[in-house]
């Protein structure tokens, strides 16, 4: 360099920067799902990967660089370049989700009026509407529930016992609940959390008939109602061994006496 004896012209060399993008869950409940990074250079489109995590009880907007967003900045799959300039830097984008909605409605059963539907949003608590249904004769007890998105009802162990999950409460196809459990009963007003993570919930009210001691419209399960019985023995002095407890043989005629008179035949 020395030896120059003329003007000379230098050029800046560059290299284009290159980074990359990584993908985080933000809530992710599918423990067993990872996504690869995607590798970018900046100047360049770089198509972002379509999302595979999940998260129960909430719908999938897109992606953020703000793990506390409500709304995305990105979606599924966009193409996206110059995410940042920094060479070897690395961008994290957040799933960003949305609680999902179910809708209760209540159903009458037998008794007349209406009672508001009621929207609830998934994992807040919200009371359930309060009871405006009336029906002559009966006083309301409460509400047993179905939901459509899978057929099941909620039930309840009535012994403390508890279902594989460790719970005393779980939604079930009806035939296939824990031996004596019965419909959870929930109350007017009560506060719950909404446990499906969408469709509709059908809350069928339960009526208690006023001033005629014990009825079949009492019995809200008979498999319960027999459940460990040993010995059963009717108004009419009718009694059956243990082998013949289960609710297909002790039915209940609805006598004149509590708590009626028992039947070998259930037709």
């Amino acid at each position: 360099m020395s030896n120059l004896t003329a003007d000379l012209d230098l050029y800046a060399v560059w290299t284009v920067n290159s980074y990359t993008i990584t993908y985080d869950g933000n809530g992710n409940t599918n423990t067993s799902t990872t996504m690869a990074n995607t590798s970018a250079t900046y100047g360049t489109d770089v198509t972002l990967r379509t999302n595979k995590f999940k998260k129960t009880g909430y719908t999938f907007l897109g992606w953020s660089t703000d793990s506390s967003a409500t709304t995305a900045t990105y979606t599924d799959g966009q193409t996206v370049s110059n995410l940042t300039s920094t060479k070897n830097g690395t961008v994290t984008l957040y799933a960003v989700w949305e609680a999902n909605t179910i809708t209760v409605k209540y159903l009458a059963n037998g008794g007349s009026g209406t009672t508001p539907d009621s929207t609830f949003t998934y994992g807040v608590s919200t009371p359930l509407s309060t009871n405006e249904f009336t029906r002559t004769g009966y006083t309301f007890v409460g509400w047993y529930a179905y939901r459509d998105v899978d057929g099941k009802y909620c039930y309840k162990s009535t012994d403390g016992s508890t279902n594989s999950s460790g719970k005393t409460t779980g939604w079930y196809y009806e035939g296939d609940q824990p031996d004596g459990w019965v419909y959870y009963v929930y109350k007017s007003a009560q506060k719950v959390s909404a446990t499906a993570s969408s469709g509709t919930v059908y809350m069928y009210s339960l009526w208690s008939k006023d001033g005629a001691g014990w009825t079949m419209e009492d019995v809200i399960q008979d498999s319960y109602m027999f459940y460990k019985a040993s010995e059963l023995e009717g108004g009419a002095g009718t009694a059956w061994d243990g082998g013949y407890i289960d609710s297909q043989r002790a039915k209940v005629d609805e006598g004149t006496e509590d708590p009626g008179y028992f039947t070998q035949d259930p037709y």
